[in-house]
């Protein structure tokens, strides 16, 4: 059988007695790779690569010296295949690779520009020509040689690779004696690798510094996309509008009619990730998932499609959050099954279905970012992330999380930031940690490597977008020498954490504590914010929000004033300039937002002292960055010190106290250091006691300020006692340890008048101590000098109140509104002025004159220098009272008469509490009945206030019941609370009771009449005349 092996190799291995009887070399080379596999997965991950590569090596060449060649063709097909095939299993679907020889070779190296660039489109040409031409090669052979039992049910356009049908062993005999068949491998189904990441990443910062990743797109190969969620902008449909990040959503596996898999939105949680970590990206979703999974021939497929849309779409990185289970070194993932060619050469790594694609891609610039896989081995990856030019990415954590159980014999019990889960297989080969648990993205939180994976798929594109020239190579080499290092601690091995801070490092004073220090009265810097960041306690600097700031620290050489000017740099920027140690007690000195409207740079002048520290920091309003151009000038303290001097009052009696108020103004640019101010007093002067910051000495007073800023005023009251009467002379010097070019404005010299003192007394009399309503009041006012000095500019100051019109003011005294003000000029020592003054009285009440005396001359004794007198105002009435018969006629006992009673006021002053008091004789009774009037307790009316001018009446009724037959006298009296001069108000009538008749008799009417009226008539006569009882 070997030698027709031989023949059969040599004519192309046609045999299909090959898979169904496998001779025994073949079954044991078989059977030992099987072994050799198993052993390598447990042993190799604990040796160097390098080591388990030659023991392999070596294994492998050993079993080829024992079998024929011809026995060890097969190995290009997969032993699952093999094993398929010799069992009779038939219809077999497969991967096969025909590489072409020429494929160009420079993996990683080549680097497109985003869209549609002349060197990109010329190499899709050449390999999609070289591709097509191995492709229609192979078809044609397969269909000669077996019709249809070998047919390619799917192939790629930039990808040597097919998805064959091989319908029996003597098809697959076929395939295999084709020359440019590499390996047969099955078509696998892969499974999602699902288990506050951006700040762990440094990824809000580097955003902030405007790298946003745009011109990038990231290839998303997973189950679809929700492209109408809110992370991906306001999508209508993939691509519309504009703005619509989705820049494609294309279905690879059969379309399922959904944009994502409503019960498992895996592929919507990987963009949104991609689509957060990088805001400035956009994306193309490819759907490789059909109701059984993803297979191996729609990722190829989908990668074919991602290589033929390169410069359509910029397309600069795949994301495959996906895996084959399985667990492979790094020699493993791309041979299963080393084999030798004919020639005795050994074949390439030929078992990872996925290396073509990935290679494919690589050689247009497109790199390939795959998940590490969640079965929590820490000695190997599965396929694709173990392939060689596939970036491969664990997940850590991201925060403390608490104890956290993910399978069996897997649980984290203490979790932090950068833990490493138990869960994330690793291995040697493994290349990037990224956060991967509890990532809340597309409306969806996930845990897992597929969180991990699209981190830094996002993180490649800012970073292809930040150095657009640059190879994966590069690229890849700055993500991992920017990566901050994390050990694994179950599997030994440190892997960097991708750290896009790492990759952009921020300026070198980012931080407060890391401050560059200048130094001298000049200093100047060109830099740039770009990538700087703000601290959790770092202030608002100029009240505004930045959010880039850099910081410098400065020691000023000495007194002066210092600006800081930001003129010429690039973008929108804010200053503060702060005191402090750190940023919890910093004092804010000075800050600016903008120099002037229309100019958004910013500058500040402040004040320094020597040997202070400034922190000065320089941020990007609203988070602007760009270039910084910072001047810093000093310019020496120059003060301007001005002496004030004043005294009060002026003139002061010997033995008073005078008021010196001293003062310096600083009207210098900067402020004045150790400021002193001396007041030198005289003889006849003496200091009281000084107020804080004084001291007194022998005839001086001395005042100090330790710091006196630009435009500011410290002032000292100083007491002084005056002993000796003359004209003394106070002098005022100030000086400051600041330099102070004007040196004529630092002394003043302030003379007052001291003179013997005045003793002014006043008072107040009147000449009646009541007044009628009518007549005059008169007062005197006396002002005299009791002192021994004399009193200039005396005035008088008259407040009258209750009282009328003066009949004259004395001469020197005009009307005020309260009264009157007197200019009496200088009083000698016991001079004394009078001042006769007489009010009309206008209303009853009291009248009151209230006198005070002042002086430009100082008065010690202020006690008597006012008086009042008071005069009271009598209210005055002047009452007329009349009374009259109302019914002329005879009366006799028993009848009752009616009586006419009226009172007029004839005075000036209303007359309250107005009285008529009846005096009636025995038998006589007041009848009830008109308004005041009553019998009891006395007979009268109570008739209220009568004001001037008005009179008041009523008609009085009384009985007579109880008298006797006989003249009677009545009598009538008027009072009131108003005084009332004399006469009295009174009246009197007489009537005349005939006795009662036992029966009636007539009586002559004219007769009877006659005498009645001739005894009213004479009693009235005998007193006042009936029409008044009141001479006027």
């Amino acid at each position: 059988m070997f030698g027709k092996l031989v023949a059969d190799t040599q004519r192309g291995f046609s045999d299909p007695v090959l898979y169904q009887q496998p001779d025994r070399c073949r079954a044991s080379l078989l059977s030992s790779a099987s072994a050799w596999r198993l052993k390598a997965s447990r042993t190799m991950p604990r040796l160097p690569h390098a080591t388990a590569r030659a023991i392999r090596g070596a294994f492998l060449g050993l079993l080829a010296g024992l079998c024929p060649l011809e026995a060890m063709a097969d190995l290009r097909l997969a032993p699952e295949l093999a094993a398929s095939a010799a069992a009779g299993r038939f219809p077999i679907a497969a991967i096969v690779d025909f590489e072409p020889g020429d494929l160009p070779a420079l993996r990683g190296q080549f680097a497109p520009a985003l869209r549609d660039d002349a060197p990109g489109r010329e190499r899709l040409v050449h390999l999609r020509e070289r591709v097509r031409q191995a492709r229609e090669g192979l078809r044609g052979r397969l269909i000669t040689r077996t019709g249809s039992r070998a047919r390619m049910m799917r192939s790629f356009d930039h990808i040597p690779q097919a998805l064959i049908e091989i319908e029996d062993a003597a098809a697959l005999d076929a395939l295999l004696a084709d020359p440019a068949v590499r390996a047969v491998m099955p078509d696998h189904r892969l499974e999602a690798d699902d288990l506050e990441a951006l700040p762990l990443i440094g990824q809000p910062t580097v955003v902030n510094s405007g790298v946003r990743g745009d011109g990038a797109t990231i290839a998303v190969i997973d189950t679809g996309v929700f492209h109408t969620h809110a992370d991906f902008g306001a999508c209508t449909s993939p691509g519309v509008p504009a703005s619509c990040r989705v820049a494609a959503s294309i279905d690879i596996a059969t379309n399922d009619g959904q944009q994502d898999n409503p019960a498992n939105p895996h592929g919507t949680n990987v963009s949104a990730i991609v689509a957060n970590t990088a805001p400035g990206a956009d994306l193309v979703v490819l759907d490789v998932f059909d109701a059984a999974g993803a297979s191996s021939s729609t990722i190829i497929a989908a990668y074919d499609w991602v290589i033929a849309n390169r410069t359509t779409f910029g397309i600069r990185a795949v994301n495959l959050s996906l895996s084959v289970p399985g667990i492979y070194s790094a020699s493993d993932c791309g041979n299963r099954f080393t084999g030798f060619a004919a020639n005795g050469s050994s074949l390439p790594n030929q078992s990872n279905p996925f290396r073509l694609s990935i290679d494919s891609a690589a050689a247009v610039g497109i790199a390939t970012v795959s998940s590490a896989g969640n079965d929590g081995i820490k000695n190997g990856l599965p396929m694709p992330a173990c392939s060689a030019n596939s970036i491969s990415v664990g997940a850590v954590y991201d925060s403390a999380q608490g104890s956290r159980s993910w399978a069996a014999g897997c649980t984290d019990s203490i979790t932090a930031a950068d833990l490493v889960g138990c869960f994330s297989n690793s291995a040697a080969i493994l290349e990037l940690l990224a956060p991967g648990i509890t990532i809340t993205a597309g409306g969806h939180s996930y845990s897992g490597t597929s969180q991990a994976a699209p981190h830094v798929a996002g993180a490649w594109a800012l970073v292809a977008a930040a150095f657009p020239t640059e190879t994966i190579t590069q690229l890849r080499t700055r993500l991992l020498n920017g990566g901050r290092p994390v050990l694994d601690t179950l599997a030994g091995i440190t892997k960097p954490r991708v750290d896009l801070e790492g990759v952009f490092p921020p300026p070198a004073n980012d931080d407060f504590a890391a401050a560059v220090s200048l130094a001298g009265p000049q200093s100047t810097v060109n830099t740039s914010n770009r990538f700087a960041s703000r601290e959790a306690a770092e202030p608002l600097h100029a009240g505004a929000n930045g959010g880039l700031s850099l910081w410098w620290r400065w020691t000023a050489p000495g007194d002066g004033r210092t600006t800081v000017d930001l003129a010429g740099s690039g973008f929108d920027t804010l200053l503060g300039v702060y005191t402090g140690s750190g940023l919890a007690n910093l004092t804010t000195i000075a800050s600016n937002d903008d120099v002037a409207a229309g100019n958004t740079t910013s500058r500040t002048t402040f004040t320094v002292t020597s040997g202070t520290t400034y922190q000065i920091a320089v941020d990007g309003k609203a988070g602007a960055w760009g270039a910084l151009n910072l001047a810093l000038n000093w310019v020496a303290a120059s003060a301007d010190l001005v002496a004030q001097l004043t005294a009060s009052p002026d003139p002061v009696p010997v033995g008073g106290a005078v008021e010196y108020r001293i003062g310096v103004q600083n009207n210098g640019p900067d402020s004045a250091r150790s400021v002193s101010a001396v007041l030198a007093l005289p003889a006849g002067m003496n200091a009281g006691p000084p107020p804080p910051g004084c001291a007194a000495g022998m005839g001086s007073v001395s005042c100090t300020r330790d710091l006196l800023a630009s435009g500011g005023l410290a002032e000292w009251a100083i007491p002084v006692t005056v002993t000796t009467a003359g004209s003394p002379s106070a002098a005022l010097t100030v000086s400051s340890a600041t330099s102070d070019p004007v040196t004529t404005n630092n002394s003043l010299t302030r003379t007052i008048q001291a003179i013997l003192p005045a003793d002014l007394t006043v008072s107040v009399s009147s000449s009646a101590g009541t007044v009628p309503h009518g007549s005059n009041a008169n007062f005197t006012v006396t002002v005299t000098n009791q002192g021994p000095g004399g009193a200039g500019s005396v005035q008088l100051q008259l407040v009258v109140s209750g009282l009328g019109p003066v009949s004259t003011w004395p001469a020197g005294c005009s009307a005020t509104a309260e009264g009157a003000l007197c200019v009496l000029g200088t009083l000698a020592p016991g001079a004394a002025v009078t001042l006769p003054l007489s009010f009309a009285t206008t209303t009853p009440g009291s009248g009151r004159v209230a006198a005070t005396v002042s002086a430009a001359t100082s008065d010690p004794l202020a006690t008597n220098n006012s008086a009042e007198a008071t005069s009271s105002v009598l209210a005055l009435a002047d009452l007329r009272l009349e009374v009259g018969l109302a019914s002329p006629g005879a009366l006799v006992v028993g009848d009752r008469l009616a009586l006419n009673l009226a009172v007029t006021n004839l005075g000036p002053s209303t007359a309250s509490a107005l009285r008529v008091n009846l005096l009636l004789p025995a038998g006589f009774t007041l009848v009830a009945g008109p308004i005041g009037c009553a019998s009891t307790p006395s007979p009268g009316c109570d008739l209220g206030e009568l004001v001037q001018g008005a009179s008041v009446s009523r008609v009085l009724q009384l009985d007579t019941l109880g008298a006797s037959a006989g003249a009677y006298d009545l009598g009538f009296a008027a009072t009131s609370s108003a005084l009332d001069p004399p006469p009295p108000a009174t009246a009197s009538l007489r009537v005349t009771l005939a006795p009662a008749a036992t029966q009636p008799q007539p009586i002559p009417l004219a007769p009877a009449l006659g005498l009645i009226v001739f005894t009213i008539t004479l009693l009235v006569c005998a007193t006042r005349p009936l029409a008044s009882s009141r001479r006027r």
